[in-house]
């Protein structure tokens, strides 16, 4: 979905959407299955904020754009809509088999993470707002921009279904004045990681009464725009008050970072639907010198003391992934989230990578042979979760934790080369439990449509390789 803004912003309207596909909903479907077409119409919500209040921000279908259905805690398939002449409307349509039916879409679909139902959120739907962005002019990146649509089917329509959807996210407008350098910019970081306010991440949507809300246990607490640009760059971020927090502006420019804290007057906050323009003055902001890490080539040369990031060996091309998979700093319920900053590779080498990427400090493990890696975001230690044996989970423990015996294993791991051609590595965990078939203690990337780094037995999933700090730079 392509956002276009007009000169003046402040008002939200989800545009009219009929949407068309000739996927199946559920696998399985028999062919007896009654299609439903859907038809989307503009929800008149309203952007205040300021004088701005009053004007419009249409959001237009394209070609191309894809929608995750599901019903109820059933998740369903992805559809391509088909956009109207003015690309204010699209259609699409799915086979269901069973009413009543309640059901919903979620566009772009990359920003889909899962359907479910637990004791907590009963039936829910949980989505992302990405924490890394490729801002287009005048427009937030489709996939920091979700939008949800239900619809309550009594019975097997006999016409089109109107349905409205509505915006997951906020949205931000971006200016930098005074920058000390003439320097081109290569990138901008929102952090809020000290104040440990989610401002992207997963989401849930919890069906019961439409409301929307951050999954405490998946968040980030950075955005990093990908832009050269220093005015009006938009951008999506979770609905969240801001009053009076503390957070930091990271502007990358060649040879480094230039970084300034800002405080949030009260009355700052970002609202679903919305847009708010703001801008900082950069004047004073600190410059850091970037830093550089190469791929270990050789697992003898590890040393305690190495600053490590973990990546996917394969290059993707995914709706969240165009390149290098890197562990993040977004830590989920069961797993790690995996970001891309492919700009960052040069020649080889990460080269000032954003700080949503997680750099791990290598160390002795008391257990002989094997290694200890220490997150810098958390300080806390890579592990194995002790979860059972039919379980991937990835995250970490604390210091206090490693006084257990089992946790102390299970954050322990021992590195060997997988592959000398690609330098592939394979990180075991000693994690003493007894894994099911399928199942175990090897850190691997999974980008099937989780977007995630997780265990899983030997040679499951995608290989992961290491790149350390070069400190002789």
């Amino acid at each position: 979905m392509k956002t276009l803004f007009r000169s003046v912003f402040a008002l939200a309207v989800a545009a009219a959407a009929i949407c068309s596909c000739n996927k199946d909903l559920n696998e399985g479907t028999t062919n007896d299955g009654f299609k439903v077409d859907f038809i989307a119409q503009a929800p008149a919500t309203k952007a205040e904020f300021g004088a701005l209040s009053g004007n419009q921000m249409p959001v237009l279908w394209q070609a191309g754009d894809k929608v995750k259905l599901s019903v109820g805690a059933t998740a369903g398939g992805v559809v391509e809509v088909v956009p109207s002449s003015d690309f204010k409307s699209a259609t699409f349509s799915a086979e269901l088999t069973t009413f009543p039916a309640k059901v919903y879409a979620v566009c772009p679909a990359g920003a889909w993470v899962s359907t479910s139902n637990n004791k907590t959120y009963g039936d829910y739907v949980q989505y992302m707002i990405s924490s890394s962005q490729e801002p287009v002019a005048g427009s937030v990146d489709p996939l920091a921009m979700p939008v949800i649509a239900k619809a309550d089917l009594q019975d097997a329509p006999s016409s089109a279904v109107p349905v409205a959807f509505s915006h997951l996210a906020a949205f931000g407008k971006l200016s930098l004045t005074n920058l000390p350098s003439g320097a081109p910019v290569k990138g901008i970081t929102l952090d809020f990681s000290e104040a440990k306010v989610g401002i992207a991440g997963r989401f849930i949507y919890q069906q019961s009464d439409d409301t929307f809300f951050n999954n405490p246990n998946s968040m980030a607490y950075t955005i990093t725009l990908n832009t050269d640009q220093t005015e009006n760059v938009f951008f999506g971020i979770a609905p969240v008050d801001i009053s009076g927090t503390t957070f930091k502006i990271i502007v990358e420019v060649d040879g480094g970072n230039y970084i300034k804290s800002v405080t949030a007057p009260a009355g700052r906050e970002f609202k679903a639907g919305t847009v708010s323009a703001f801008s900082i003055n950069m004047s004073g902001a600190e410059f850091q010198k970037a830093k550089v890490y190469k791929l270990v080539t050789s697992v003898a040369s590890l040393a305690a003391g190495d600053e490590l990031i973990i990546s996917s060996v394969k290059e993707y091309n995914t709706d969240n992934i165009k390149g290098h998979a890197l562990l993040s700093t977004q830590v989920n319920t069961n797993n790690i989230q995996a970001t891309c900053c492919e700009d960052k590779f040069v020649g080889g080498d990460i080269v000032n990578p954003p700080v949503n990427v997680e750099v791990f400090t290598l160390s002795n493990s008391s257990i002989s042979g094997t290694w200890m890696l220490k997150g810098a975001s958390t300080e806390a230690y890579l592990a194995r979760q002790n979860s059972g044996p039919k379980k991937n989970y990835a995250g970490y423990y604390s210091e206090a934790d490693m006084a257990t015996e089992e946790l102390l294993k299970s954050a322990s791991w021992t590195i060997a080369e997988e592959d000398a051609t690609t330098h592939a590595v394979t990180m075991e965990s000693q994690c003493p439990l007894k894994f099911n078939s399928g199942y175990g203690g090897f850190l691997r990337t999974n980008l099937n449509n989780t977007y995630i780094f997780a265990c899983y037995g030997e040679g499951k999933q995608d290989p992961i390789c290491l790149y350390r700090l070069d400190k002789t730079n």
